[in-house]
């Protein structure tokens, strides 16, 4: 359904990179900042943040995956695509008004956004000189954001409320907002 705009992604590691490097951007985060995808990541231990995802996962993965021979990675592939069309023409989500995926999308008239290039750039990326990526966290009595295993002391408004962190890649810069208001700004480096 072409490239999106933003990206929600769950606290996974594989997502980001490692602990040991926090200021170091993952494979997957340089291929987003490469296609002009702002990452998002949902609150830590908030699953249902992502709730139409996991559902889709869970139905690929009993519909399909569990069930699906696999004789070549191409032909495993080529399935699970099929699979997908058929998914996105007649599953149906409560999240969406009871509407398939593709009925959404055309209600939407939403102009799809795709790769200048047919193929993906080659690995490894290169280290990102533009790109933004968020973190909506929820702020503890300890009053400290957490970003990539890195603490950062936060005001006491900002306590048992939701802020928004977002790294300006291009800029270095990482402004924290609460309720539409900057509240933070720190250098950030991420490589």
């Amino acid at each position: 359904m072409g490239l999106p705009s933003i990206l929600q992604l769950d606290n996974e590691l594989v997502f980001f990179g490692n602990r040991r490097y926090p200021r170091a951007s993952g494979q997957m985060m340089r291929l987003c900042f490469a296609a002009g995808v702002e990452i998002v990541f949902i609150p830590i231990r908030e699953p249902w943040r992502n709730g139409v995802v996991e559902k889709f996962n869970d139905h690929w993965n009993r519909m399909f995956y569990r069930r699906a021979e696999r004789t070549s990675f191409d032909a495993f592939r080529s399935e699970s695509l099929q699979f997908e069309s058929r998914h996105n023409s007649t599953w149906r989500y409560k999240k969406i008004g009871g509407r398939t995926p593709n009925d959404a999308l055309a209600q939407s008239r939403v102009d799809l956004r795709f790769p200048d290039r047919p193929t993906p750039p080659a690995m490894p990326f290169d280290k990102p000189t533009d790109g933004r990526v968020s973190f909506i966290r929820f702020i503890r009595s300890d009053m400290s954001l957490e970003i990539f295993g890195q603490r950062f002391p936060m005001p006491p408004e900002a306590t048992h409320e939701y802020v928004r962190a977002t790294i300006d890649v291009a800029a270095q810069r990482m402004t924290v907002v609460l309720h539409d208001e900057i509240i933070q700004t720190h250098a950030y480096t991420l490589g």
